[in-house]
């Protein structure tokens, strides 16, 4: 018995080498914490990165949180492209989807360049601007943006999601302001985010910021999206989308004060 709980231990230690030795509660919380990003984004079609992010980078070095999460989110979203695949606007996407991935791409070669300090500061003044924008929108119900809005919008949404894979909201909102079907909606947003997550993936695997040891980890995130996935989008109808999505905006907020605390202190 002592002998396979060693085992078990060294097993489980090279493993997660790559980011530090992680106790078996460490690995059950992060699946945890990724488990709740890829559940909401299942509903709401947005999120996952948000959340995960968010919580992780508060106990494990954020640029490694952010390098493995959008590997483990290009899953969840072509899981979300395949349950929403009827309602995907692909004449709408043709229009953005090259300037959302050109942010997306001077974001991944800016992320090395980042301090550790520096990367919690964003995190958090993007966590809680980009939540508190998301919030106002939304419940004033603003119509579409001017074209240069949007241009703006969808351009630093990707540099934001490259450089600290936080910026969804922008790109959020300005398909919010177009596509009201809530199908179309998740089709169209996880289509432009397994694009943003799948090609910054590459991009920091060429930067060899994605190591080897990495894959490991990734691979039980994987698993745990997929079950998130599949359960958020069986009950995506059932839950309240303003309750969550206020529910969700509070959380995150607190979650980027936790991170500017983090970065001062």
């Amino acid at each position: 018995m002592v002998a396979g709980i060693g085992l078990e231990i060294s097993f489980l230690s090279a493993i997660f080498g790559a980011m530090e030795l992680l106790s078996t509660v460490d690995i059950i919380l992060i699946c945890l914490v990724i488990f709740s990003g890829a559940f909401t984004q299942s509903i709401l079609g947005f999120g996952g990165n948000f959340i995960s992010v968010g919580i992780l980078a508060l106990w494990l070095p954020a640029q490694n949180v952010i390098v493995l999460l959008a590997a483990v989110f290009a899953v969840n979203n072509i899981l979300l492209i395949l349950l929403n695949r009827r309602g995907i606007r692909w004449q709408y996407l043709q229009k953005i989807v090259v300037l959302v991935l050109i942010g997306g791409g001077i974001g991944a070669f800016i992320l090395p360049q980042l301090s550790p300090t520096l990367i919690y500061i964003l995190l958090g003044i993007t966590i809680i601007g980009l939540n508190v924008l998301q919030y106002f929108r939304r419940e004033s119900q603003t119509q579409s943006l001017p074209k240069i809005a949007n241009t703006g919008l969808l351009f630093s949404g990707g540099l934001i999601q490259g450089a600290i894979g936080t910026g969804g909201p922008l790109i959020v909102t300005v398909l919010a302001a177009t596509i009201r079907s809530t199908l179309a909606f998740r089709g169209t947003a996880n289509v432009i985010f397994f694009l943003l997550n799948g090609g910054r993936t590459v991009l920091y695997i060429e930067q060899n910021l994605f190591t080897p040891e990495m894959w490991n980890v990734a691979l039980f995130g994987m698993g745990t999206v997929v079950i998130a996935a599949i359960i958020g989008h069986r009950f995506a109808l059932e839950i309240p989308d303003i309750y969550l999505r206020r529910a969700v905006t509070g959380f995150l907020i607190i979650i980027g004060i936790a991170l500017l605390g983090k970065a001062i202190f």
